[in-house]
């Protein structure tokens, strides 16, 4: 719709050999005008039946979104192999939001 973009990932760990080190992130379609956060995510602890809400942060300008859990703080914690659970093959998470595109004139 223009500039104004919604996205809607879905991850699934299933073919994960591998979980990494580090905050996880995902990439969207299109550099941001203004930055953003969304709070619009929920992981999927398979072998708790537990689900977890995980939000997103993109600086303006660009298309890399960092991912974060509420920690019992109540302040943002990086989303990571182990935290807010340790990851299995059997979990997933899905984020999705609203942003305006980088306007290229």
């Amino acid at each position: 719709m223009g500039q104004l973009i919604y996205f809607q990932i879905n991850v699934e760990f299933d073919n994960i050999s591998s979980f990494g080190t580090g905050q996880y992130y995902v990439s969207i379609p299109y550099n941001t005008q203004n930055g953003f956060m969304t709070r619009g995510g929920c992981l999927h602890d398979a072998s708790t039946n537990k689900q977890y809400s995980i939000g997103g942060h993109v600086n303006p300008g660009s298309n890399l979104m960092y991912l974060s859990y509420v920690g019992s703080n109540g302040h943002d914690d990086e989303f990571d192999y182990n935290s807010p659970v340790t990851l299995t093959t059997e979990d997933s998470f899905h984020i999705s939001g609203w942003y305006l595109k980088q306007n290229n004139n």
